[in-house]
């Protein structure tokens, strides 16, 4: 899809038209939503399921960039999917949503059921540079209903977040990352969780800036670059809750990019 669509929201990108299940539902391999281009990304918004599904052991090398995911064209007022923004489930695996320049970012706010999902075998896909949970300019909330993301259900390794080169996961209405369900492996570097782009200022999710009821995650790691700031959330900034085994490094909990105080609202520290 090399061109701006407008599925499920009408011809001007302004209100709502909503398809009844999934905007666009990806089972096949080496497909490109959006693009790297200005002006190639595409509005996915106000359907009755999902935004944007990668489906299947038969999804894998998938490129999303770009587009706007439960907001209108101007990525300030919300058209929210009724499910989550994207979702990855049933082993798609090796997909990217996201990328390293501002044209390849996606906005995913404004969704119903959370920001972004990985479920079921879901493994080695990568969520990079993305803003979830706020608006365009990434100075206010548009919150996704939920949390920022979601990983569950036995979905394996993936990637949240990239050295010098995160998400911003802010002003959603739970966690910014919630973690639940066995030995999820998840790898989360260089995120802003809780603050605008600049990481000087509050857009807080509304419970903890990372929660992980699982084992086997790395949260930061001894790379520059690769912590993560997690700041003026409403909850801890960490919440290790049943959980073991986890590796946490270099991470900036409760203060700006520049030291400057801005708590979490429970902690500071891992409870």
């Amino acid at each position: 899809v090399r061109k701006r669509n407008y599925i499920g929201a009408d011809a001007t990108g302004k209100n709502r038209l909503g398809n009844g299940w999934y905007g666009i539902e990806i089972s096949q391999p080496n497909n490109v939503v959006g693009g790297a281009n200005a002006g190639a990304g595409n509005v996915v918004s106000a359907n009755g399921y999902g935004g944007i599904v990668l489906f299947l052991s038969s999804a894998y090398g998938n490129r999303v960039q770009g587009n706007l995911v439960g907001t209108d064209a101007s990525g300030t007022k919300d058209l929210g999917n009724t499910g989550r923004g994207v979702e990855f489930t049933n082993g798609a695996h090796d997909n990217r949503v996201g990328g390293t320049t501002a044209d390849q970012r996606n906005v995913i706010s404004g969704n119903d059921n959370g920001g972004v999902g990985f479920y079921s075998g879901s493994k080695n896909n990568l969520l990079t540079d993305n803003y979830i949970g706020t608006n365009a300019a990434c100075n206010a909330a548009l919150a996704n209903t939920g949390a920022g993301v979601m990983i569950t259900d036995g979905a394996g390794t993936n990637y949240i977040g990239l050295a010098l080169c995160g998400n911003v996961i802010s002003g959603n209405t739970r966690e910014g990352i919630c973690i639940t369900g066995g030995n999820a492996g998840a790898i989360i570097w260089g995120n802003f969780i809780g603050t605008d782009v600049t990481g000087r200022h509050k857009i807080a999710n509304s419970s903890d800036g990372i929660m992980a009821a699982s084992s086997g995650n790395q949260i930061g790691g001894r790379k520059k670059g690769t912590g993560n700031l997690i700041a003026g959330n409403g909850g801890n900034a960490l919440n290790l809750y049943v959980s073991i085994k986890n590796y946490i490094a270099r991470n900036m909990l409760g203060i700006t990019v520049t030291g400057d105080a801005l708590p979490n609202l429970k902690s500071n520290a891992i409870p």
